[in-house]
C-alpha cells in the first residue's frame, strides 16, 4: 500500500510538473506569435507625421483650414487595408513605449478581442475601436480597446501612466488615420469599473453630460493634468482590464490635436 501510495504521488508530482511546462510553453508561443505579428506590422507602420510637434490649442484652428484643401492619403494606412484588412482604421503610437500598433473596427466589440489584425486566431486580439464610434474621430469621445498583456505588449504598458514619472514622461501618442493625423495630448488616467457611464457611455454628450464628464475624470483620476480643454476639443479615451479590483478597467485620456 505504501509503495502504491508513494508511486502515486510520484505521478501525481511529474504530471503536474509537465503540465506546468505545458501551460509556461503555451504562454510563451502566444507571446511569440504576438511579436511575431507586430514585426510584421511594424513594417507599415506611418513616418511620423510633419508639424507633429505644432502646438494648436483648438481642433477649429486646422479644421476648417484643411476643409478647404484636398486631403492628400495616408499611403502607409492605405497599403495595410488593401494588405492585410479593410477594417483597419488607423495607426496609434506612444513614443518610448511597445504601443505601436493598428487599430481596427468591427460591427461588434467582441471579434478583435481574439483575432490580429488579419483575422487570424490570436489570444493577444488586437487594438480596436468602439464599434460605436466614429472612424473619423470627430465625434467627443471616441475609445480604443487593447488586452492587458502580462509582458507589456498590446496595451500592457497603459498600467504605467498610473505612475507619476511615467505619466509626467509620457505626455503624448500619435493618432494615424487614413487622411488624418492627430497628436493626443494625455490629460488623465483612471481605473474604473467596466460599466462606467461618464467614461464609456458618452460618446456624444449633452453639454450638461460633458460638463459632468470632466468633473468626473479630474475628481477621481489617479493622474491628471490641465491641457485647457475648450467646447471645441475631442477625446480619445485608451481601455485596457486592470487589476486592481474585479472588473477593473485602466483608462487613458487624451486630447485630440490636429497636425
Amino acid at each position: 500500500m505504501k509503495r502504491f501510495l508513494y508511486r502515486l504521488a510520484v505521478f501525481t508530482l511529474v504530471s503536474l510538473m509537465l503540465l506546468g511546462a505545458y501551460n509556461i510553453y503555451a504562454i510563451d508561443g502566444k507571446y511569440r506569435q504576438e511579436q511575431k505579428t507586430h514585426e510584421m506590422l511594424l513594417a507599415y507602420k506611418p513616418p511620423v507625421a510633419e508639424g507633429s510637434e505644432k502646438k494648436i490649442t483648438k481642433w477649429t484652428d486646422i479644421s476648417e483650414e484643411k476643409e478647404k484643401e484636398e486631403p492628400s492619403p495616408n499611403e502607409s494606412i492605405q497599403n495595410m487595408k488593401s494588405s492585410l484588412n479593410e477594417e483597419i482604421v488607423g495607426w496609434l503610437s506612444i513614443p518610448d513605449t511597445g504601443i505601436d500598433y493598428p487599430f481596427l473596427q468591427a460591427k461588434d466589440n467582441q471579434y478583435y478581442l481574439s483575432r490580429d489584425p488579419e483575422r487570424k486566431e490570436s489570444k493577444s486580439g488586437s487594438i480596436f475601436l468602439d464599434s460605436r464610434s466614429d472612424p473619423s474621430f470627430k465625434e467627443f469621445n471616441s475609445i480604443l480597446y487593447g488586452h492587458h498583456m502580462k509582458n507589456g505588449s498590446m496595451f500592457g504598458e497603459l498600467a504605467n501612466y498610473s505612475l507619476e514619472d511615467y505619466f509626467n514622461n509620457h505626455p503624448q501618442a500619435n493618432l494615424y488615420l487614413e487622411y488624418e493625423s492627430f497628436v493626443l495630448d494625455i490629460f488623465a488616467c483612471l481605473v474604473i469599473r467596466a460599466d462606467n457611464k461618464y467614461i464609456y457611455g458618452t460618446l456624444a454628450p449633452t453639454p450638461d453630460e460633458r460638463a459632468k464628464y470632466f468633473e468626473y475624470v479630474k475628481k477621481y483620476a489617479k493622474a491628471y493634468r490641465d491641457v485647457e480643454i475648450s467646447d471645441d476639443d475631442r477625446i480619445v479615451t485608451l481601455s485596457t482590464c486592470s487589476y486592481d479590483f474585479e472588473d477593473a478597467r485602466m483608462v487613458v485620456l487624451g486630447r485630440i490635436k490636429a497636425i
